[in-house]
Formats: C-alpha cells, structure tokens, sequence
C-alpha cells in the first residue's frame, strides 16, 4: 500500500494529468455500475437471452435474473483495478502506454455501458 500511494505521488509530480484520468476512469466505472444495478428488475424470474446465428436472432429464456449482476460488477473492477494499475504501468513501461491503457479502459467502460444497457433494457420491454 506503501508503495502505491508513493507511484501516486511520483505521478502527481511528473504527470498530473493522468491522476485526472485515472479519477475519471474511476467516477465512469462507479457510474456505470450504479446505473446497472438501479436498472436490474429482480421480480423477472428469467432473463430473455440473445444470440445471432448467421442473421436470425433467436430468444430463449433460460438465464437467471442474477447474471445480470455481472456488467455493474465488471465496470466497478475495471474502475477500480485498472485505476491501481495506472501507476504500476506508469513506472514501468512510462507515460505514454500508461495514459493509452486509460483509454483503452475508458473506450471498453463504455462498450460494456451499451452491452449492459441492451440486455437490461431488453428485459425491461419483453417483460
């Protein structure tokens, strides 16, 4: 713990405006996971679940409510572990592969935004 807070600071010194990412790609995770959990209903019994297979979309329900849990989590880890990650990166492998991980992480925060909000909100409408 010692020796993250002083990679913080060492950042801070250096490149501050890679904290200012790294607090923005934490604000977005928790974000995204409070939006999740807010919209997951847990009266469905059964999720409706989609996959194409060459063109035609098929429904079926036979997932449980509960994995729905999944994509809040995920964007809560992301946000929080690839913020840890930061400096250790940042010392290592310097700024530039530091501040493009960020981004990298920010861009799959929001896919996994639109991924969540189709399969929630796809059960909102069916059910």
């Amino acid at each position: 713990m010692k020796e993250l807070i002083y990679n913080f600071k060492e950042i801070w010194q250096a490149d501050r405006s890679l904290i200012w990412r790294i607090i923005l790609l934490f604000f977005i995770g928790v974000a995204v996971s409070v939006v999740g959990f807010v919209m997951i209903q847990p009266k469905q019994l059964q999720i409706l679940s989609h996959y194409t297979d060459l063109g035609y979309v098929n429904n079926y329900s036979d997932s449980k409510w509960q994995f729905q849990y999944v994509f809040p989590a995920m964007a809560l880890l992301i946000g929080i572990l690839h913020g840890v990650l930061v400096p250790r990166i940042f010392i290592k492998s310097g700024g530039a592969f530091a501040r493009w991980f960020i981004g990298a992480s920010i861009v799959l925060l929001f896919i996994l935004l639109l991924v969540m909000l189709r399969v929630i909100d796809t059960n909102r409408m069916l059910s």
